[in-house]
């Protein structure tokens, strides 16, 4: 590590953090992005009140979150406004920030938290007024405990990443793929098994503590598929541009499941493709990994 490095990744995520806060506060971000915040809290002073999700009604956040959002409740005795529950949302995810760019350091990356503070100021605020930071945080712990060789722990920490927001399964092939190298082939299914059972008892022990039924858990995963192509969207972008350069009219709008979207009647070819078409690109960098010309041969023989 270069002298000095470290004092100034240090700096630079302070920096940053200052200035996504002063950010948070100015009008035309905190308008845009405070919606969420609204969910976030009906949920928490949902179980406060309650101290259970039975009747909650329809949810649409995966059990991670929803078991985030309750953490956050203590806060409620101190008030139960939404802008006391902001505070500690932001608290908790400037936490996670530091967290996480003490992990970088720890793991002797030191360009990460520099990758981070720009990400951060680049992105804004918005990583304030969602869970995406826990999401991250928890990713970035599971690598560092494989790296230290806890692999079960490692995902065991994973499943709860997924159990909170879907896309950290990507990574669960390349995990499962070092250990294929490594020459341990056996453990790949000991180290699924991990993963797979934590996943599910921390399914049952979501839907078990709270009293929430496992119908509500599914909706919650379903949600998101159901949405139109957000406005606002590298997609939408696209389809607007090809309805420009052909002289077409631009598509109608629809306001549903809380985006501003294309209205579905007008998206081609269907609404799945754009759901799903992210598994080709993931699809075709797993394969290129997996199949490149020096792990051929060992490929081969094992299977």
């Amino acid at each position: 590590m270069i002298r000095g490095m470290r004092p100034a990744a240090i700096f630079s995520i302070i920096l940053a953090i200052v200035y996504i806060l002063f950010q948070s506060l100015h009008p035309a971000y905190y308008m845009h992005l405070f919606p969420d915040v609204f969910a976030f809290h009906d949920r928490a002073l949902f179980y406060f009140e309650n101290l259970t999700l039975e009747n909650l009604g329809y949810n649409e956040y995966q059990p991670g979150a929803i078991a985030f959002f309750i953490t956050l409740s203590p806060v409620f005795f101190l008030g139960q406004s939404i802008e006391t529950f902001k505070w500690a949302l932001f608290a908790a995810n400037i936490g996670f920030i530091l967290i996480i760019a003490g992990f970088f350091i720890r793991m002797k990356k030191t360009a990460g938290v520099f990758l981070l503070s720009l990400l951060l100021v680049f992105l804004g605020p918005i990583l304030l007024f969602r869970f995406d930071l826990l999401v991250i945080l928890l990713t970035i712990f599971s690598f560092h405990l494989w790296e230290k060789n806890q692999k079960g722990l490692s995902m065991a920490v994973l499943a709860f990443a997924v159990i909170t927001k879907v896309y950290p399964v990507i990574f669960l092939p390349y995990l499962l793929f070092q250990s294929f190298k490594s020459g341990k082939k056996t453990e790949i299914l000991y180290l699924f098994f991990i993963f797979l059972a934590c996943f599910l008892t921390y399914l049952l022990f979501y839907t078990f503590f709270f009293q929430i039924d496992l119908t509500g858990t599914r909706v919650s995963y379903n949600f998101h598929s159901l949405k139109s192509v957000a406005t606002e969207s590298v997609w939408a972008s696209f389809i607007y541009f090809f309805h420009f350069i052909s002289g077409r009219p631009l598509p109608g709008m629809e306001s549903a499941y809380g985006i501003n979207a294309i209205a579905r009647r007008e998206v081609f070819p269907s609404i799945m493709f754009y759901n799903y078409f992210w598994i080709l690109p993931i699809g075709v960098l797993y394969l290129t990994y997996f199949f490149r010309k020096k792990h051929w041969e060992n490929w081969i023989i094992d299977f």
